[in-house]
């Protein structure tokens, strides 16, 4: 564990409740910020700058304000779900029992003034115990769980969405791009009333540059979709209803999607706005909603890409979180994104850290092993990070939660990627784009291709790294060396001449690729690669079959949710260099489903892929997620791992409790690169068995463990939450084999490893920062000068001292 003294960040926002500042115990407003801030100051120490994001109620403190500082101020002093009593809920949604009530006893009453002085006490205090830049951010939410709201669900019941969308229920929030009706009563930005017909997102806009410059607030934070979706629970849309893709529905979606944000911006021309986004991917996004990413960043509407959702707590979906976050930030409006990190929750029942998480970081270190492809092919991390919140239900804010997720981010940021992972997504941001806006077709290759990638990594694909097709052959031609990684590649961005001409370059330098999705999506030089035709497409329930016609299982392949039926017929005879590993069969008839070929000696891998779940919704709950197909039908994600074996890279999960994982393989581990060595941050559902590891260099053997080498491979215990430092490899047939740190001696400044076990053996090494390296067995000492990446020694037996 190398201490790289760069476990900082631009900025750390600290999203916060009133509840501190609520009760009646004799504190003034600067002792409760002072007990905030040093409960979180090991943290908020390495930002440059410092936010405290509050959400005083669910943004209807920005909807109701006068500009009377006097006004009373309704604040989020609940737990549990608000607005009950005003029948916004579907009967479905919670039991009576999750109803709202008071956090304590007798909570302060507030007026804005209250409010007012409470961000200057957060902003004084802030300054005085961190000595850096303090700023505050006000938020808005288009639900109605966190405060009562008289506007939205009494006054004007016409910016919210229905209760039933297409036969299904919804969660109801406010639509950005709905139109309010007349009322009299004055708001700061409209005196007189509001007139009919006027924007929600205009008036919103203009109450949000009055309440920010009235008390004092730097920026505002939109959440839970606002802005991106009127149902940003969903995974259906405006333009997919689980049977079809509506391309005229998406085409008026995305004119009320422009004309919102335009019509925000028109309102609040420079207080800077930040989102959070829907719980989905971009492609997600771009196919039901018709969201636009490209148009919103290039408009510069919002500072920062959404971040990952903290759904991952809830739903332990963490494929869908990686997806989501990595999708979203390829692309970003100014060449940063932001980690969101859930500790606590203010307004329910839980505190993740405690309770969901019981303290296992691992949904700090998964997210935290990413990294993008910047537009000029540089590995770029988080700038920012939120931490939602730094208070509990009842207004705690603990000093060890605040030690213990402090102390793990900041490894993560110590250990943070500065090279692409062992998978780099290769993102069509700009193609699903594209398509989307053509046709139905279109619009299903964008769905399908993100959740077929979020399937894959909750399968185990280690996709650390996502970038474009032209930041990732950017970052390839810059690079001398050429990056140990596998391009997972969706065949959308396989399409264009330009886009087949960047994934040939890249094979010719050295890197091996994955293709994913419809056949008919490549260019026709990529399948000629492969030796793919297209003809009739199957779908429906189909026999996975190995190409020797060994069946493997049944998969039931549904077009409407997999971009199509299956197309793609094998044309290599005995003579040709591409291989047919398997097909698809039905009543006689054949397709293939996955070929690998070479392409100028690096390997080419294709995959069709099938999203293993059902996309019609169920009309009696709300569509959180598609529902998986019965367990007897073959999940095509399971092939990802077969695939990277393929090329040299073994990741088996072998566990004991498979079925506790639900939709999830096993274990999901991410692989990324930080000085050199390999870090691997992982999660286990059910972690009972163990992982076999072997990569082209050997058994990798973390630090300060032991393992068990079989055929090669090591073999380690899985864990709820996995984080590990690689830098030692080593080549043998069988044995335990230790690696344990040793204390620096004079001669060497960072460390000593000892491993043992070894039996004729050779030993890879990958030093830190191109340090030298001293090799000491059996009481020699090789030494190997500064700058190489990669050291070794053969015919080792015994022990073996590695220092640097």
């Amino acid at each position: 564990m190398r201490r790289t003294h760069n476990d900082t960040v631009k900025r750390i926002a600290l999203e916060l409740s009133l509840k501190p500042f609520g009760y009646h115990d004799g504190r003034n407003d600067e002792d409760c910020a002072r007990h905030v801030i040093t409960a979180w100051r090991p943290l908020l120490e390495a930002a440059a700058e410092v936010s405290f994001m509050l959400w005083v109620a669910d943004g209807s403190d920005i909807l109701e304000w006068r500009g009377d500082l006097e006004q009373p101020l309704e604040w989020a002093r609940y737990i549990g779900f608000c607005n009950h009593d005003r029948n916004v809920y579907h009967s479905s949604h919670h039991p009576p029992s999750r109803n709202s009530m008071l956090y304590t006893g007798n909570p302060r009453e507030m007026c804005y003034a209250d409010l007012k002085a409470i961000i200057a006490a957060l902003r004084t205090v802030g300054t005085e115990l961190l000595e850096r830049p303090i700023s505050i951010g006000a938020t808005f939410d288009p639900g109605p769980e966190f405060a009562e709201s008289p506007f939205k669900y009494h006054r004007h019941p016409e910016i919210i969405i229905p209760k039933r969308v297409s036969g299904r229920p919804t969660f109801p929030m406010v639509d950005a791009a709905a139109t309010l009706h007349a009322d009299p009563q004055p708001y700061a930005a409209y005196p007189g009333g509001i007139p009919e017909g006027e924007s929600f997102a205009l008036f919103l806009g203009r109450q949000i540059t009055a309440y920010c410059r009235a008390l004092g607030v730097d920026y505002v934070w939109l959440s839970n979709g606002f802005g991106f979706s009127a149902v940003a629970w969903d995974y259906l849309g405006p333009a997919f209803d689980g049977e079809t893709f509506l391309p005229g529905a998406r085409a008026r979606r995305l004119e009320c999607f422009k004309q919102a944000w335009e019509d925000l911006r028109r309102g609040n021309p420079e207080i800077p706005m930040e989102v959070r986004g829907s719980n989905f991917a971009a492609g997600m996004d771009i196919a039901k909603d018709g969201v636009d990413f490209a148009w919103l960043y290039e408009k510069g509407y919002t500072r920062l890409p959404p971040p990952n959702s903290p759904w991952g707590a809830l739903n332990f979906d963490y494929g869908l979180e990686i997806a989501g976050f990595l999708s979203r930030a390829a692309r970003s409006p100014h060449g940063e994104y932001l980690f969101r990190y859930y500790p606590n929750d203010p307004w329910f029942w839980q505190n993740p850290w405690t309770d969901i998480f019981y303290g296992q970081a691992h949904d700090i270190y998964l997210p935290l092993a990413t990294s993008v492809i910047n537009e000029a092919g540089n590995i770029i991390t988080p700038s920012t990070i939120n931490i939602l919140t730094g208070d509990t239900e009842f207004g705690e804010t603990v000093p060890l939660t605040g030690i213990q997720v402090g102390a793990h981010i900041r490894t993560a940021l110590n250990d943070r990627p500065d090279e692409v992972g062992l998978i780099t997504w290769v993102y069509p941001f700009d193609e699903y784009h594209r398509l989307a806006g053509e046709s139905a077709d279109g619009q299903a290759e964008a769905f399908f291709g993100d959740w077929f990638a979020r399937t894959l990594i909750n399968h185990g694909l280690p996709v650390a790294t996502a970038g474009t097709p032209e930041a990732f052959h950017t970052l390839l031609v810059k690079q001398d060396i050429v990056p140990q990684t596998v391009a997972l590649v969706p065949t959308a961005a396989v399409r264009s001449e330009d886009n087949a001409r960047r994934l040939l370059d890249g094979l010719g330098k050295g890197v091996p690729a994955i293709l994913y999705g419809p056949a008919a999506s490549l260019h026709h030089s990529v399948r000629q690669h492969l030796a793919l035709d297209l003809d009739t497409p199957l779908s429906g329930e189909l026999t996975l079959n190995h190409a020797g016609s060994t069946p493997a299982g049944t998969i039931l392949h549904d077009p409407v949710g997999s971009a199509g039926g299956i197309a793609a017929r094998f044309t290599g005879d005995t003579g040709s260099i591409a291989t047919l590993h398997y097909t698809v069969a039905s009543a006689g008839t054949t397709r293939a489903y996955c070929i690998s070929t070479s392409v100028q000696g690096t390997p080419l891998i294709w995959l069709r892929g099938t999203n293993s779940f059902e996309t019609r919704p169920d009309a009696a709950r709300l569509a959180l997620k598609p529902k998986p197909r019965a367990a007897h039908y073959f999940d095509a994600g399971k092939l990802g791992y077969e695939l990277l074996a393929r090329l040299g890279y073994t990741i088996e999960v072998q566990c004991e409790a498979p079925g506790a994982g639900s939709e999830q393989n096993a274990a999901l581990m991410l692989f990324s690169r930080s000085d050199n060595a390999w870090i691997l941050s992982g999660y286990a559902a059910a972690p009972v068995g163990c992982v076999k590891l072997k990569f082209p260099d050997g058994a990798p053997v973390f630090h300060a463990t032991f393992t068990r080498l079989e055929g090669g491979a090591s073999h380690y215990p899985l864990a709820r939450a996995m984080r590990y430092e690689c830098r030692v490899f080593v080549q043998q047939e069988s044995g335990i084999i230790g690696c344990d740190p040793r204390a620096r001696d004079e001669h060497h400044r960072e460390l000593t490893l000892k491993i043992t076990g070894l039996k004729d053996a050779t030993v890879i090494f990958l030093p830190p920062g191109k340090m030298a390296v001293t090799f000491e067995h059996q009481g020699k000492k090789t030494h190997f000068d500064a700058g190489a990446r990669r050291v070794s020694e053969s015919n080792l037996t015994g022990e073996l001292l590695i220092h640097w």
